[in-house]
This record gives structure tokens, C-alpha cells and sequence, in this order.
């Protein structure tokens, strides 16, 4: 491990990390006497970092979750933000979501390794993963669809990506001692640990007399241990699921809509019962919630943006309410146009 305890980065402190991880520094060529580092995150959950080399390439993704007053030398406040930035201090974060993302991208990356970013490195006390650089001419994504570019081999490389990712981590393809095995060790088969916990704590008698001497306790340990492990991921979860089911049908503080266009649209949202009953049952499609949207915030125009806005909301209002009419895509593509033609 390059350092022996977490640490904030910066420029200078991120080159002596890759130096001390022979990982990172072999996919530089070990040559990082004239590398060019460039911080490209958006400030709210990550510092992303490119580094480029003679030799070669990498992204450093660095979870931050320290406090200005413990590293003051190392960022200024606007950065060493330990909560999502956009919301505000209310909104705390733990460092453990590295973790998830790590442990799914090595995954997801083992099963489909044409359409996922090879990961290099995982620093479990840094958070921090170093993986493969993709050098332009690609962009993301979502900047390209925005600027109008059509990508021929998009729903292809998605679906093959789904179908691989989906099915070979499923009971479709894995025996059920398989299944479970992976789950345990992914940590995503928690719900067995929870139940047997109750049986660990009420039962210790019944299970001395079954367990060899000290079996009970390290097995109680163990359980214990893999529980809070996997609790790691639940405030990630629980933030994603209040900006998604929750806020955006309800008065909220983090809300934010363009004002006054549409004001009337975010009130009929709120009194909108059969809508909130899909959402309810749903609980599994992104499609309101709080966080910003490229698409929309590059437009400068504030009336031109709300027409755009109000458009994407009856949209979503269409596939939330009446998505068990749909039978193909190209039903829902129709629907889609029909809407944006009212």
C-alpha cells in the first residue's frame, strides 16, 4: 500500500502515490519524471483525475470525504467536501461506496471486458481506484448525444454489455450453490446473515454445544463483521432512493425546478396520486430526482430550458403511469414523439 493511512491527494501527494504503486506506475511506463495530471471531476461525489505519461495512461477516481479542518494544507473548502456538494452538509457520505464501485467494475469488467474500463488498482483505506484511461477522441457519452453525434453501434455495445452482466451473474446461468457463493462474497447476500443473526444472539447455548470451543464467538464475529461490510453501501442507497421516490413528489428544500416556468408543473407533480402510486410501486427507474442534467443546464436560455424541462417531465409521466401498455420500443419511441408533437 502506498501509504500506510488515508490521506487527502493533490497533485503532488497524488505522483508520490502512484510512485509507491508499482500497479499504476508500470501502465506510465515507471516514467513519471514528465507526466500532466488534470483533475476532471464535477466537485460532487468524486475527484477524478487523468494522468497522462510518455509511456502511458491511467484515471485516479479519488472518493473524498475528509473534513478542511483535519487536512487544511491540502484543499481549499470549495473541494474537501465529506457530503454531495450539490445539496448541501445535511447530505453526509461515507468513503465505502469505492468500494461497491470497485468490487462491480472488476466484476461486470470480468464478464464484459470489451465495454468496461479495466481497473488497475483499488485502494480500499484511500477509496481511491485507478483504471484505464480512454483517450480522445472518445468523450462521454452523454456529451456527445447532447452535441447530436449518432453512435450506430450504441444499442448493440449496451445490450450485449446488459445481456453478459445481467445473465451470468444470475440463476439463469449459476447453480444455486454458485449463486449464493458469489453473492456471500460480494457481500450482496447479506439478508441470510440477518436472519441467522437473531438465531446467534438468542441460541448461544444450543450453538456452544454444537460448535467447537470458541466456534460460537467467531462465528458471531464473522457474521458480524460481514453485516456492517455490507451495510456499507446503504447510505449511497437510501440518498439515491429519497431523490428519486421521494423528494420530487413532495415539498423538498433540495428540489429545484426553473422558476417561475414551471411552477405549475411541480405542483401538479405533488398532487399527482397515481403517479406517486407507480413510484411507489416502481422503485427502479431514474427518471425525476435531484441531480442536474447536462442536457438541460446547458441551455442558457431560461425559456427555451423550461419548455425542454417540461417536455422531459410529461415524458417521464407517460413511461411512469403507463409503462404496462408498452410491448416494444418502438411503441414507447411513438409515444415519446406523439407527446413532443401535443
Amino acid at each position: 500500500m502506498a501509504f500506510s493511512e488515508f490521506r487527502p491527494l493533490n497533485e503532488k501527494s497524488l505522483i508520490e502515490y502512484i510512485k509507491a504503486e508499482p500497479s499504476l506506475s508500470s501502465n506510465l511506463g515507471n516514467n513519471l519524471d514528465d507526466i500532466k495530471i488534470k483533475e476532471v471531476g464535477d466537485g460532487n461525489l468524486n475527484l477524478v483525475f487523468i494522468v497522462v505519461g510518455p509511456a502511458g495512461s491511467c484515471v485516479i477516481k479519488y472518493i473524498y470525504c475528509f473534513l478542511v479542518a483535519e487536512y487544511p494544507d491540502s484543499w481549499d473548502d470549495k473541494l474537501a467536501l465529506p457530503y454531495i456538494r450539490c445539496i448541501g452538509e445535511s447530505w453526509p457520505m461515507t468513503k465505502e461506496r469505492a468500494y461497491f464501485e470497485a468490487l462491480a467494475l472488476r466484476e461486470h469488467g470480468r464478464l464484459s471486458p470489451e465495454h468496461v474500463p479495466e481497473v488497475y488498482h483499488f485502494d480500499h483505506g484511500m477509496s481511491l481506484i485507478g483504471m484505464r484511461y480512454l483517450e480522445p477522441p472518445h468523450i462521454i457519452l452523454r456529451k456527445g448525444l447532447t452535441a447530436g453525434i449518432e453512435y450506430p453501434l450504441l444499442a448493440e455495445h449496451m445490450s450485449e454489455y446488459m445481456a453478459r452482466t445481467l445473465y451470468f451473474t444470475s440463476l439463469l446461468y449459476r447453480s444455486t450453490t454458485e449463486h449464493k457463493r458469489a453473492a456471500l462474497s460480494q457481500n450482496l447476500y447479506y439478508s441470510m446473515l440477518f436472519l441467522l443473526l437473531p438465531q446467534l444472539l438468542l441460541t448461544p447455548f444450543i450453538m456452544e454445544k454444537i460448535l467447537p470451543p470458541q466456534g460460537y464467538s467467531q462465528l458471531l464475529y464473522t457474521t458480524l463483521g460481514i453485516i456492517a461490510e455490507c451495510c456499507g453501501n446503504v447510505e449511497f442507497c437510501r440518498l439515491t432512493e429519497q431523490v428519486v421516490f421521494s423528494d420530487p413528489y413532495m415539498v423538498s428544500q433540495y428540489n429545484c425546478w426553473t422558476s417561475p416556468y414551471l411552477d405549475r408543473d411541480a405542483e401538479a407533480l405533488r398532487q399527482d396520486n397515481a403517479l406517486e402510486l407507480e413510484v411507489a410501486e416502481l422503485k427502479s427507474k431514474r427518471i425525476v430526482g435531484v441531480a442536474h442534467v447536462e442536457d438541460f443546464e446547458s441551455i442558457t436560455n431560461a425559456s427555451k430550458r423550461a419548455d425542454c424541462e417540461q417536455q422531459a417531465l410529461k415524458v417521464a409521466k407517460l413511461l411512469l403511469k403507463e409503462r404496462r401498455k408498452f410491448q416494444a420500443m418502438s411503441e414507447v419511441v411513438s409515444a415519446i414523439q406523439n407527446r413532443s408533437n401535443d
